[in-house]
């Protein structure tokens, strides 16, 4: 127990902890003594036993490395704990484990020892580990009897709450049992593991929070793709403030659900031990919990079984309004089904929502980034989509103009980042999505803002002002959305705009959807006549619209804790990785542009970063749609990009040429054709002369003469369209 903070040592003054780097060393049992002014507080080693040999910074409250000048033993208060708990385990004897495990209604002392319950040699206490999800102690408890008599279990202080039991997890047992704390856990783990092999309770994993008030969801990572049933207390309500409110094991179970949804990283399924219909069982105690269900009519295990089979007749599937709660979607299917009732849906909004959100859902990948632009007329519904995605402000930063990536830096004090104000800097793991790009376009800024796009493309970036400031970013993880009409095209050089994928929605304007989107605009805004703007969302759009939002909204969510777990599980297949190689090397030729800077060399693009990005994109998409493997609809959609990609005068041209293979075609008809001057379409073709995509030839027309020149594809490449007017290839 901490010692009196007012106790003296050889007339010097000793005074109270000077911040939490020494309390957790007191808390544990040390006697640390410290002089005021002295930069160390000492006591006898807890470990080795030599007399005034610890050592513990006591210079900064927020210090807590310590050292032993006999043992040599050092470290940090995490450190301290696991070789407290060591000692303690070498020293807890079965003499000890047989009293505990009868006060806890346990019938083997095996539990205790399998849950690494040991016995503290400096307090006489219990202590109890606690891990992360990566098997590492991070905490040690102590149970403790406080001033009401009653025992408790408490955290040092300053660490963080983790779970107990990590160290019997079975990841490819599928089933876990959540317990709210340490003695239900190893009572319901005590239990499952006593029931015959063929039992539906014998392979689950069990596991135990420190409270129900605590769910991190750092757990996550080890829980999701289970299936999960959380088996708190029967809490009674309890009357706070002049109000009912339900009982704490209840509401930790519906708050922890909540958490579980906003981060997306889903368990297979959810389900709760119900009590009762208001979520308690009146007739049982408040508080009464799993222990007291299993061990409450004796140790024998036929009884035990009965009860747990009791027991598990109360778990349910959660209420789908905890759920809705947090505003969770999971399915591509029921997503797309709010975005048709909150606008006419068509397939080139479908395929460029499911694109942007490939690309959100890709960010912490390895690899090419997923940068696209999404491509269509005014009013054809991409703010619609940009507003959508953009209601995530976890995970999106949505940004209409900007002046650069790097602007907002200071120097200073704060370079650890507490200054840095920059864009890029929030842009960390994040998605940008800019609404309107065709403003970027107009930006006096845009060579510059381009240039560092490319070196954030590579995940490093760097920055020098002539104040002398400047900063060197790395690592840096984001995907850019950039939607626009067709002026973004002026950003398809080899020069500037060679990152991006392009996804167009529509080409040019239909008269009949066109019509069918003002009817629905019509009704629309004869339904809102007479309501009032107060600023809220719900005033601002219609609901089907704010219901499309928290859809979205929460498939990101669900894409971003599960993408990646997710995408390990996709499927190729040798025709599919074959069918993105040919469709990058077509993008490579066809998306190639006369360059507008130099005339000194022509060529085009080396196709390995589109390949990268067709098959990252091919496998996020895969994850949106909620395919196993990469299937006709992933390469029908691929196919679609990369022909939308590579759209220009190179394709018009190569697009006349194909119809005309055998015969050819000379330069000026073909100027005709694709709406260039004679001059223009000739610097086309002689550049894709150079780049090997296209060949001038003559046909012989009689004896010594021949026609005049004429111009045709290459066969690899004649190959390569006709694969992609087909379908994309197959070989």
């Amino acid at each position: 127990m901490p010692k009196d903070a007012t106790k003296k040592d050889a007339g010097a003054k000793v005074i109270a902890s000077p911040g939490v780097g020494i309390k957790p060393y007191e808390w544990f049992g040390v006697d640390l003594r410290h002089r005021d002014g002295q930069p160390q507080a000492i006591g006898d080693c807890p470990l080795c036993g030599k007399d005034g040999k610890f050592f513990v910074k006591a210079s900064s409250p927020d210090d807590n490395r310590w050292d032993c000048k006999s043992c040599a033993a050092s470290g940090n208060a995490y450190v301290f704990a696991r070789s407290l708990w060591s000692i303690a385990q070498a020293g807890t004897t079965d003499e000890d484990l047989e009293t505990l495990a009868q006060d806890r209604g346990l019938n083997n002392i095996r539990t205790l020892v399998e849950w690494g319950i040991v016995r503290s040699h400096l307090t006489g206490e219990w202590l109890i580990p606690a891990y992360s999800v990566d098997g590492k102690m991070n905490n040690l408890y102590r149970y403790i009897r406080q001033t009401d008599g009653r025992m408790r279990i408490m955290s040092p202080p300053g660490f963080k709450h983790h779970l107990h039991g990590i160290p019997l997890w079975k990841k490819d047992r599928k089933v876990v049992y959540l317990c709210e704390g340490i003695w239900d856990g190893c009572a319901l783990w005590e239990t499952i593991k006593s029931q015959p092999e063929d039992s539906i309770h014998h392979g689950a994993n069990v596991l135990a929070t420190p409270s129900s008030n605590v769910f991190d969801p750092a757990w996550l990572e080890m829980l999701a793709g289970h299936d999960l049933s959380f088996m708190y207390d029967n809490d009674h309500p309890r009357v706070i403030n002049n109000k009912i409110v339900v009982g704490s094991g209840l509401q930790g179970t519906e708050r922890a659900v909540g958490v579980i949804c906003k981060s997306g990283q889903m368990p297979s399924s959810m389900s709760y031990l119900r009590w009762g219909e208001g979520g308690h069982d009146p007739r049982l105690p408040s508080g009464y919990d799993v222990r007291d269900s299993l061990t409450g009519d004796g140790p024998e295990e036929e009884t035990r079984a009965k009860n747990l089979s009791a027991l598990m007749s109360r778990v349910q599937p959660v209420p789908p309004k905890w759920t809705e709660a947090g505003s969770y979607c999971d399915s591509w299917k029921d997503l797309t089904n709010a975005c048709r009732k909150a606008m006419k849906w068509t397939k080139g909004l479908d395929r460029a929502f499911s694109v942007m959100l490939a690309s959100i859902a890709s960010v912490a990948s390895p690899g090419e980034q997923l940068w696209v632009k999404i491509v269509g007329p005014p009013g054809s519904g991409k703010s619609r989509l940009c507003e959508a995605v953009s209601a995530n402000h976890t995970h999106i930063v949505a940004k209409s103009t900007m002046r650069g990536f790097h602007s907002g830096w200071k120097a200073g004090k704060g370079e650890d980042g507490s200054n840095d104000s920059s864009l890029l800097n929030k842009l960390r793991d994040k998605t940008l999505v800019t609404k309107d790009g065709d403003t970027l376009l107009q930006s006096p800024n845009l060579g510059q803002i381009l240039s560092e796009a490319r070196d954030i493309y590579d995940r490093v970036s760097r920055s020098d002002y002539r104040t002398g400031a400047g900063k060197d970013y790395e690592g840096v993880n984001m995907t850019w959305i950039l939607c626009g009409t067709s002026s973004l095209r002026a950003l398809d050089s080899s020069e500037l705009g060679e990152r991006f994928l392009d996804c167009v929605i529509m080409h040019g304007v239909d008269d009949d959807l066109e019509d069918e989107v003002l009817d629905r605009v019509f009704a629309n805004t004869m339904a809102n006549r007479g309501v009032k703007l107060n600023g809220r969302a719900d005033t601002q759009h219609p609901p089907e619209v704010l219901e499309m939002h928290k859809k979205t909204e929460g498939f990101i969510n669900y894409l971003k804790g599960s993408a990646m777990r997710l995408v390990k599980e996709v499927e190729w297949t040798e025709t599919a990785i074959a069918r993105i190689k040919r469709m990058s090397k077509f993008v490579a030729y066809f998306r190639a542009r006369p360059s507008k800077k130099q005339e000194e060399s022509s060529e085009r693009e080396f196709a390995s970063r589109l390949t990268g990005q067709l098959q990252m994109l091919a496998d996020f998409l895969a994850v949106v749609l909620g395919k196993k493997d990469i299937d006709e609809e992933v390469m029908r959609r691929i196919r679609q990009v990369a022909l939308d990609t590579a759209r220009g005068k190179t394709m018009d041209i190569a697009r006349h040429m194909e119809a005309k293979v055998d015969a050819g075609i000379d330069h000026k008809t073909l100027a005709v054709l694709v709406g260039m001057t004679p001059d223009k379409c000739h610097d086309y073709l002689l550049f894709l002369q150079k780049i090997g995509a296209i060949e001038q030839f003559r046909n012989k027309i009689a004896k010594g003469l021949q026609s005049s020149s004429r111009w045709r594809l290459m066969p690899k490449v004649a190959t390569l369209y006709s694969e992609m007017e087909l379908g994309g290839g197959t070989s």
